[in-house]
């Protein structure tokens, strides 16, 4: 498996520019189609499992942590939800259909420690084994997160 397009300490390769921040599509196998080799993406592999249904899910397990809900009052819980499943769609290899803001300015107001960080990227990995994802794909989403680290975490 690889990852394609992520951005880690500063360098960018491959990928398309989304919301201001690098993203690619994580591949996973592939596939032949008319004697042309396609590269099968965890997108394609799981479909909206992998997006709205993850979004979905570790939302629901942010809002019900003590330490991570705070960050959220009086937030449209819906609309972030929608973006995180843009997000993830572009991150797996999906369309780009993500319009949200650059995440370095979504969160610049809030003051995210590595902790927090932390607590979210432990969400998002029970939320991708509740959801039947295979872990080494869990691995490669998380990988393609982490590289979005310096562009959330400010305290």
């Amino acid at each position: 498996m690889e990852i394609a397009g992520t951005k880690t300490g500063g360098t960018k390769t491959g990928g398309t520019k989304t919301g201001g921040t690098k993203t690619g599509g994580a591949k996973t196998g592939g596939a032949r189609t008319n004697g042309t080799r396609v590269e099968k993406t965890i997108y394609m592999k799981y479909g909206s499992r992998v997006t709205s249904g993850m979004a979905e899910c570790m939302y629901d397990r942010v809002l019900e942590d003590p330490e991570l809900a705070p960050f959220f009052d009086g937030v449209d819980i819906d609309r972030l939800r929608e973006h995180a499943a843009d997000f993830l769609s572009v991150l797996t290899g999906g369309p780009d259909i993500y319009r949200g803001r650059d995440l370095r300015a979504a969160r610049a107001s809030f003051s995210i420690s590595k902790d927090h960080f932390e607590r979210v990227m432990g969400h998002i990995a029970a939320s991708a084994t509740e959801l039947a994802i295979e872990p080494d794909d869990i691995t490669t989403i998380a990988t393609a997160i982490r590289g979005y680290e310096p562009d959330v975490v400010s305290g």
